[in-house]
């Protein structure tokens, strides 16, 4: 019997909770994984395709990521409002968590992390992380839902 009655907050965060942290973990994965190619080749000179590439692999695994969604819920003819929720708070997180990143990166690599530097990552990186992230996610994740076919009920097997 279902109830009528909201889900508690409780129960709001342990549904949206792991999706994100798993999404977030993987983008931030990929993130330190291509830093870390980048650091190592050592190269004196300005690395634009690099930088660029850099910056691309976060965006085409959220791209891939939310495409997978998206046919999900299209194909389920579920709402797409919990898996929009889980982009939006995915990509800030991104956006966060790439922030702190800087000052630790800078601490690892010998510098000293200041509060100025977390504080100018925090307004200046994380936003247009988020940005950068979340809207081609959310752009997939609604073409996605739109093009994918509903699953036939009659059909499916049991």
């Amino acid at each position: 019997m279902r109830s009528d009655r909201p889900p508690s907050p409780g129960a709001l965060v342990r549904v949206f909770a792991r999706p994100v942290v798993v999404r977030t973990a993987a983008l931030l994965a990929v993130s330190v994984a291509g830093s870390s190619v980048a650091a190592a080749d050592g190269s004196s000179d300005a690395a634009i395709g690099l930088g660029l590439l850099l910056l691309a692999l976060p965006v085409a695994v959220a791209v891939v990521w939310a495409g997978v969604d998206g046919v999900r819920t299209g194909r389920r003819a579920r709402p797409a409002t919990p898996v929009v929720r889980v982009w939006i708070v995915t990509a800030i997180a991104t956006g966060v968590v790439q922030a702190v990143q800087v000052p630790v990166a800078a601490a690892l690599s010998g510098g000293e992390p200041t509060v100025a530097v977390l504080v100018d990552a925090l307004f200046g990186l994380a936003p247009f992380v988020a940005v950068t992230v979340g809207v081609p996610a959310l752009v997939t994740l609604a073409v996605a839902r739109t093009v994918s076919i509903p699953r036939d009920e009659d059909r499916s097997p049991r």
